[in-house]
């Protein structure tokens, strides 16, 4: 009786180890076969880059916050707006200070001036200097203030060697009304500048000025 017995659940601990052996072969197959499911968790799921927000900075593969505000600052389109409630009112004028974006590479012209240095030229005294210049030797246009018009008027220029400020030109829209004429004539009238150096050395380089015109 006690082998019978032995033989017996022998042969009930073989069934039952043989069938789950074969639900685990079973499932293994149905899930090979089927259709992988739509909603995949969020916490394990890899991001779809494609479909990243080009205006998160924050995204994959995307450029840094710092990166997409200098981008946008590069913009130099611009028009003049005319505010008829600030007709006559005091005109102001601010310098807008960019940085150069991330990863720019320096590049020389046939003129042998580059597009920007790894210490760019500087006005004598440094940027309060230079406002203050701007403040004092710039004129807002009466007819401008008479109009209501405001703006921002880019102007690029080239310092070289020694810190001469030369060939000053408009890399904007005109805004019209004299603001782009007495932004380009405070210009030349600037002394001379800390050149720009890369690795040391004095060189011609490009600097590009924002002179924003405001109505009070």
């Amino acid at each position: 009786m006690k082998n019978n017995k032995t033989l017996q659940n022998y042969l009930l601990s073989s069934a039952l180890a043989l069938t789950a052996v074969t639900m685990i072969v079973s499932c293994k197959d149905k899930n090979e076969n089927e259709e992988p499911s739509v909603y995949t968790s969020a916490a394990t799921a890899a991001p779809d880059t494609t479909k990243i927000n080009a205006l998160d900075p924050g995204a994959a593969g995307m450029p840094d916050t710092a990166t997409v505000m200098n981008a946008t600052a590069a913009t130099t389109t611009n028009k003049a707006v005319i505010n008829p409630k600030k007709k006559g009112g005091k005109g102001k004028t601010v310098v807008i200070w960019r940085n150069i974006a991330p990863g720019t590479k320096y590049e020389i012209d046939k003129e042998g001036i580059y597009n920007y240095a790894e210490v760019m030229p500087s006005f004598p005294g440094g940027q309060k200097a230079l406002e203050k210049f701007i403040e004092d030797n710039i004129t807002y246009p009466q007819e401008a203030l008479d109009e209501g018009v405001e703006g921002v008027v880019y102007v690029q220029f080239a310092v070289d060697e020694a810190g001469k400020v030369y060939t000053p030109q408009l890399k904007s829209d005109k805004l019209g009304y004299g603001l782009d004429e007495e932004a380009l004539k405070v210009v030349q009238k600037m002394p001379r500048w800390n050149p720009g150096r890369i690795k040391g050395k004095n060189v011609k380089s490009r600097f590009e000025l924002p002179i924003s015109y405001q109505i009070l």
